[in-house]
């Protein structure tokens, strides 16, 4: 576990009894402590602090080492612990999987208030079904029939088959481009030279042979 605390920032707050000065030590870290179960954060905040007594008793150890020359007189783990309560710095009320992480930690003429911020964990989707087919596909794979006695697969290479094929299909695609280029262009010189369809005067020319 690593944790970094900043220096303290005091402020004045106005209370019904007066003025009170509130010391908070801000906390960076990567390390936190992830709910069991899907809850609401507050509950989850609960269940966390109260099963993971390890976690806590380091993040105050760390504390008490940095924060000791900020202190008039030494404090101890059961004297932080039994004058301790848990906050969550962004309150929620979302059901999901939260990991916690302390971000901050207030002292009032009270006691101290640990505030913790709540990540919500992604929830990861596992599909077996298609992992299985893939399995499949692959077994089916390695049972390819072999060319005669010898273990080795005598297959045209993919990229160069692939490549030949591709270089078909252009240039079938460029007669077919240039026999309807040509059509077009006899199309309209025939238009220009007679100014009519062509299937307009074969129509009129099978009625001409009919009626002879």
């Amino acid at each position: 576990m690593a944790f970094v605390f900043q220096k303290p920032t005091s402020t004045k707050v106005t209370t019904p009894s007066g003025t009170d000065t509130v010391h908070s030590f801000h906390i960076s870290t990567e390390s936190g402590i992830q709910s069991a179960h899907e809850a609401a954060p507050a509950d989850a905040l609960k269940a966390v602090v109260a099963n993971d007594a390890p976690y806590l008793h380091g993040f105050l150890t760390e504390f008490l080492r940095f924060s000791t020359p900020y202190f008039a007189k030494p404090y101890s783990i059961p004297t932080l612990l039994k004058h301790l309560v848990h906050e969550l710095k962004a309150p929620s009320t979302t059901v999901a999987s939260y990991s916690f992480l302390p971000a901050e930690l207030v002292i009032t003429a009270k006691g101290f208030r640990l505030l913790w911020s709540a990540v919500e964990q992604s929830v990861l989707i596992a599909l077996p079904d298609m992992e299985e087919e893939n399995a499949i596909d692959e077994l089916e794979a390695t049972e390819l029939p072999l060319t005669g006695t010898e273990n080795v697969l005598e297959l045209q290479p993919a990229s160069i088959r692939h490549v030949y094929d591709k270089q078909r299909v252009k240039e079938a695609n460029l007669r077919a481009k240039l026999a309807q280029y040509k059509a077009n262009r006899t199309h309209m010189e025939y238009l220009q030279k007679y100014g009519e369809d062509p299937s307009d005067s074969e129509d009129s020319d099978s009625e001409e042979e009919d009626s002879e």
